[in-house]
C-alpha cells in the first residue's frame, strides 16, 4: 500500500479518519501541526563492528510525535533499538545518545561460543559454531517472516522458540525470571547484571528522600556533591520505570509529583541539573497523567 501524500513510498503508519502514511511524509505533518523541527539531515545508516569483528548495519529512522520524537536503531534480522527525545532538544543530541546506546548494547554476549571439537546437544548451531546462553542474558522477541514464526533474536541472531527452549534446558531445575522492557528502556551493557529491587511506593519514596538527607544542605546542593547527586536522582527515575513495568501505575504517578515537587525546591549553582532531572521523570511518567 502506497503512501496517500507522496504516492511514491510504502505506507508504514495508519492514521485513521486522515490517511495511510509513510514515514517521511508523516512526520512532515506532524511537525507542522506541532510546529517542531523537522530535518532530513541525518546518517539514515549505521555500521558497527562489535568485540567480534562482526558488522552490524542499522537502518536510521525519526517517528515524531506529541511532545517526543522516537529515534530508531533497526538491524534487518537483528538487533533493535531507541531512545525517546524531547522535540524540544537538539534532535542531534537524540542521535548521539542512539549511537552511544547501540555501541554500550552491542559490549554484552548473552551467548558463549563454544568450539565444535565437543558437540553440545542443546546448543544453538550457526555456520558451523555452536552458543550457549549464559545465566544472564537479553533477547529481542521478533517475528521471521521466512518461518512465519515468532522467536527470539539474541546477539543479533533469530533463535526460534523451539530452538530457544531447547536451549534453556541447560537450567533445568532452575527458575526464570522474567521482565519485559521497551527498546527505549537502558540496554544491559558489559560489566552489568539484574538486580532485584524492593519498588513500593513506600521504599522508591524512602530511597529518594535519603538521598536528599544526604546530599543536601537546606534544600541546597554543594557543588562538591552534584556529580553524586545526578547519579542517584537517575536511579530513583530507574525506579519510576520499573514501577510502570510492575504495573504499579497509580503509586508511579503519585511519585513522579512528589519527586518533580521536591526537585524544584533544589538550589543549585549548576545550570540546567535540575531541569534535565524534572525532563527525564516527565519522559518516564508522561503518558500516566493522560489516562
Amino acid at each position: 500500500m502506497k503512501c496517500d501524500r507522496c504516492k511514491k513510498n510504502e505506507a508504514r503508519i495508519i492514521v485513521e479518519g486522515a490517511g495511510n502514511y509513510c514515514l517521511d511524509c508523516h512526520n512532515e505533518l506532524m511537525a507542522e501541526n506541532l510546529g517542531v523541527e523537522h530535518t532530513e539531515d541525518y546518517i539514515r545508516q549505521l555500521t558497527i563492528i562489535d568485540n567480534n569483528r562482526k558488522h552490524h548495519t542499522f537502518e536510521i529512522s525519526r517517528h515524531i510525535m506529541p511532545g517526543y520524537s522516537k529515534w530508531n536503531a533497526v538491524e534487518a534480522g537483528g538487533y533493535s533499538f531507541a531512545i525517546m527525545i524531547s522535540n524540544d532538544e537538539s534532535q542531534q543530541q537524540g542521535l548521539r545518545q542512539l549511537n552511544e546506546k547501540v555501541f554500550k548494547a552491542l559490549s554484552y554476549r548473552s551467548l558463549e561460543e563454544y568450539d565444535s571439537k565437543h558437540i553440545i546437544g542443546n546448543a544453538l548451531r550457526i555456520k558451523g559454531k555452536q552458543y550457549v546462553m549464559k545465566s544472564i542474558g537479553v533477547g529481542l522477541i521478533s517475528y521471521n517472516n521466512q518461518a512465519d514464526e515468532y522467536g527470539i533474536t539474541i546477539d543479533g541472531k533469530y533463535i526460534s522458540f523451539e530452538v530457544f527452549g531447547k536451549m534453556a534446558s541447560t537450567f533445568e531445575d532452575f527458575t526464570m525470571e522474567y521482565q519485559f522492557n521497551d527498546t527505549t528502556d537502558e540496554p544491559l551493557a558489559a560489566n552489568m547484571a539484574y538486580r532485584k529491587v524492593d519498588i513500593s511506593k513506600k521504599a522508591v519514596t524512602n530511597r529518594f528522600d535519603r538521598y536528599q538527607q544526604w546530599l543536601l544542605n537546606d534544600d541546597k546542593l554543594p557543588p562538591e556533591n552534584e556529580n553524586e547527586y545526578l547519579q542517584v536522582m537517575e536511579e530513583c527515575i530507574d525506579d519510576l520505570n520499573l514501577m510502570v513495568l510492575a504495573g504499579f501505575r497509580t503509586e508511579c504517578k503519585d511519585v513522579a509529583v512528589y519527586m518533580t515537587i521536591v526537585l524544584e525546591a533544589v538550589k543549585t549553582m549548576s545550570h540546567g541539573l535540575i531541569d534535565n532531572l524534572l525532563k527525564k521523570i516527565h519522559k518516564a511518567t508522561w503518558f500516566l497523567f493522560q489516562e
